[in-house]
């Protein structure tokens, strides 16, 4: 009895073993995916591009992003964001398939009612479009200040739309940075999508600090 112990001992151990490499090599992966949105050059699409930091709303909002993105010219705002009320700015690339949208809304939100408000927002989005196909969503803590995200994909007229959305309190109102492109496209820009969010920077001091 004592041997078969040992040997069911001893397989458990190499399967913890293994399951620990399986592990590693995919957090390995992971790290390898992950996008140096700071560096001056990141490789998209098998191409170096340079990068630069964007200065939005009075300066008061930072953000990094390839130098591929230009504004998007007013009258292609207007058709593919037929409403009045749509973002300002919107970034595009010369396709303007791929685009990083700011939409500073009237919502009262601070950081205490961040995760409520990202939840509120899943429930929309599924209540606008119920066919959305959600691959991720939560909140994170970036240097002291919350972020709610969705990732999601949508079905569009001209196809179906990868989705990056991160919500945050930007003087007590609700600022939406959406990231989109064609589905066909998502495995080239997600991590870069990924990379871009994750450098938003709201309340720049002049010192170059953040005000949480």
């Amino acid at each position: 009895m004592e041997h078969i112990d040992e040997k069911l001992l001893a397989l458990r151990n190499e399967r913890n073993a293994e399951n620990k490499s399986i592990a590693g090599q995919e957090n390995a992966e992971q790290d390898e995916q992950k996008i140096d949105i700071y560096a001056d050059f990141i490789k998209l699409n098998g191409k170096l591009v340079p990068t630069t930091e964007m200065s939005l709303f009075g300066n008061k909002v930072k953000i990094r992003m390839p130098k591929i993105f230009q504004l998007m010219p007013p009258e292609v705002a207007a058709l593919k964001y037929p409403s009045e009320r749509r973002p300002n700015p919107i970034y595009t690339d010369e396709s303007t398939s791929v685009n990083l949208a700011f939409n500073y809304t009237e919502n009262l939100v601070d950081d205490t009612e961040m995760s409520d408000f990202q939840e509120a927002m899943v429930e929309v989005i599924k209540n606008v479009q119920p066919a959305a196909e959600f691959l991720d969503e939560g909140v994170l803590e970036i240097e002291q200040k919350l972020y709610g995200y969705l990732e999601f994909i949508s079905p569009a007229i001209d196809g179906t739309i990868y989705n990056l959305i991160y919500l945050v309190s930007f003087e007590d109102r609700a600022l939406l940075c959406t990231f989109n492109c064609l589905e066909e496209d998502m495995e080239i820009w997600r991590m870069v999508a990924k990379a871009m969010m994750d450098s938003l920077r709201i309340n720049i001091k002049e010192n170059g600090g953040v005000n949480g």
